[in-house]
């Protein structure tokens, strides 16, 4: 099955059922793939290489920045907090946020954070950002290494890329738990104001 020949098949037919009827291996969340997939390579989306890893977007000049972002939740499903930091390039701290985010599960909770320093990022106008996250599963989700099975997930999965796309360049990488220690405490302290 090429992805080439579902996408044709569904522009054709106009129909979902029709579609996964006509593929037998396809099934609602490989096509919400696929299409967010060919969504993002109509609009401009980071290519994604056969390693897995995004390419960042080269630009000319301007400011590049880090953002680290944390998601807890005690209990998975349970209270749950996010937390994000953002760095230039000589490691200085550009800002910081956390939030109480309820109950979630961890999966949520990081991709909560992420979209939280997605956010702070956008503020600053950075026209590159080197993303660091301590969350394999995210990053590989981000990547196209792993598929998003879970609706809930896919719903935020969309959402990050969404607001990847409003970047001019980004890297994704996964880093070490120590690595990542001041946005897992922010991520706590959200926990901890909160009551939880």
């Amino acid at each position: 099955m090429k992805r080439s020949d579902v996408l044709r098949f569904l522009a054709e037919s106009l129909s979902v059922p029709r579609t996964l009827d006509h593929f037998p291996g396809l099934d609602a969340d490989k096509l919400r793939e696929l299409l967010y997939e060919a969504a993002g390579r109509v609009s401009g989306e980071v290519p994604v290489p056969e390693q897995g890893r995004p390419t960042p977007r080269r630009t000319a000049s301007g400011l590049r920045l880090t953002l680290f972002t944390d998601g807890a939740s005690r209990g998975n499903p349970g209270p749950a907090g996010a937390g994000a930091v953002l760095k230039d390039e000589s490691g200085q701290v550009v800002a910081t946020a956390k939030r109480f985010l309820g109950r979630m599960t961890n999966n949520q909770a990081e991709y909560q954070a992420l979209l939280l320093g997605l956010d702070l990022a956008l503020k600053a106008r950075t026209s590159w950002l080197d993303i660091r996250l301590d969350s394999e599963l995210l990053v590989k989700q981000l990547s196209g290494q792993y598929r998003v099975k879970n609706t809930g997930l896919a719903i935020l999965h969309g959402r990050v890329k969404d607001k990847l796309n409003d970047l001019s360049a980004y890297d994704i990488l996964h880093i070490r738990r120590e690595l990542n220690a001041e946005a897992d405490r922010l991520a706590n302290e959200a926990l901890d104001e909160a009551g939880d």
